[in-house]
């Protein structure tokens, strides 16, 4: 669940210090932080305990 303008292909970031997933967007330069969101199962840190897939990313 998200507020904002959220488009197929946007991503659900979870960020070291950030409480709660954030849904990112690719642009030219890196990534525009589009809005945050909530994402049943991975609210209480579930995903770190798995480390799905990681990335360094640059936000714009």
């Amino acid at each position: 669940m998200a507020i904002g303008a959220v488009e197929p292909g946007d991503k659900v970031a979870l960020i070291s210090g950030v409480e709660i997933p954030l849904i990112l967007r690719k642009a030219s330069l890196g990534h525009d932080l589009i809005t945050y969101s909530y994402v049943h199962g991975i609210m209480q840190g579930e995903c770190w305990q798995r480390y799905l897939e990681t990335e360094d990313i640059t936000l714009l």
